[in-house]
């Protein structure tokens, strides 16, 4: 458990540094708030043959945030549940958010997932830790989303 929260910290580090270590001395500036409301609504995977989620849903929960994920199996995407979402703000006081953290905890892996708005889309990091015994190795992936067409 302490591991897992370890990796799930390392997962918000590196999420919250990517923009500044892709910059290589460009000045940068913090990414800003977003429109909390920016975040509600389904989304799905750009390119299916990225690992991770295909598809996500995210609605306000009460005074919160839940997000109910479904990630590619055969013959149909596997429904992951729905967990509590958790925004991240750029400050303690600010009220908006501009990512946003989850959790699922099933019985054969542990998956820890941070999201950002980025051009009309979502970035999604997920890490996968695989706790079965099945020797699979543990995963990182960054996958693109966008709102699915109708």
């Amino acid at each position: 458990m302490a591991r897992d929260l370890f990796i799930a910290m390392c997962v918000v580090a590196v999420a919250g540094t990517a923009p500044a270590a892709q910059s290589r001395g460009r000045q940068t500036t913090k990414p800003p708030a977003a429109d909390t409301l920016a975040f509600a609504g389904e989304w799905v995977i750009v390119d299916r043959k990225m690992p991770g989620p295909t598809r996500l849903v995210i609605t306000r929960a009460g005074t919160g945030w839940q997000v109910h994920g479904w990630g590619g199996c055969t013959p149909k995407d596997c429904d992951w549940g729905t967990v509590a979402l958790f925004p991240l703000a750029p400050s303690v006081s600010e009220r908006a958010f501009n990512r946003a953290f989850a959790i699922w905890e099933r019985g054969f892996a542990s998956r820890y997932m941070t999201i950002s708005l980025d051009e009309g889309g979502l970035v999604v990091e997920m890490v996968s830790i695989f706790k079965d015994g099945s020797l699979r190795s543990n995963m990182h992936s960054t996958a693109q989303m966008k709102r699915p067409t109708k």
